[in-house]
């Protein structure tokens, strides 16, 4: 029955048509009848075997046309079966983000209690220089006394990991505020908390 066909029986039922209405076309009937008058032979049974051909010829453009106005309808079910299997992907991709955010957050503290720390050594640091300005102030002696190398600390490796965190964060914050742009109707973001 046709209104049931998926989509993959539709399109190659229409494509056994085509090759079945193409045989038929090939076919020069009225030549076929003229070599049988000519040889003696039996028109009836010819005429016969043309007027079935003519009426499977029918027979398989109604069909066609019954494929054909089906076909969009089995399209359409046949992007529903796949778009279940999207959405069940993305469920399962919700899950994991989830537990990617959870770490994140997790991470974030303990990260951000080391920046602290590490900010406040830098601090100290620097009074500890500014402490070594005022002795050699003091001393009278500016001229002829060498400033120790007593400054805020700077580390490549805190740079880089500022740096990478600030470009992952700048794209993650704009995908997450804004979703992805996709197709048309742009995709809305999907809030996990």
């Amino acid at each position: 029955m046709i209104n049931t066909m998926s989509l993959e029986a539709v399109e190659q039922r229409l494509a056994e048509i085509t090759e079945e209405q193409r045989a038929f076309d090939a076919r020069d009937l009225d030549a076929e009848l003229g070599r049988v008058i000519a040889d003696g032979g039996d028109v009836d049974a010819v005429e016969d075997a043309h007027l079935e051909a003519e009426r499977q010829a029918r027979r398989l453009r109604v069909e066609r046309q019954a494929l054909e106005a089906r076909l969009p309808i089995a399209r359409a079910e046949d992007a529903q079966t796949k778009l279940k299997g999207v959405v069940d992907e993305h469920s399962a991709l919700a899950e994991q983000a989830e537990e990617a955010a959870a770490a994140i957050d997790e991470a974030w503290k303990t990260l951000a209690s080391h920046l602290d720390r590490y900010a406040e050594i830098r601090e100290q640091a620097q009074a500890v220089h500014a402490g070594a300005l005022k002795i050699i102030d003091k001393s009278g002696a500016k001229d002829t006394i060498e400033v120790p190398n007593v400054g805020a600390f700077t580390s490549r490796r805190v740079c880089s990991v500022g740096k990478g965190m600030f470009e992952r964060a700048e794209v993650v914050m704009h995908q997450g505020e804004n979703g992805f742009p996709v197709g048309p109707g742009h995709a809305k973001s999907y809030p996990l908390d």
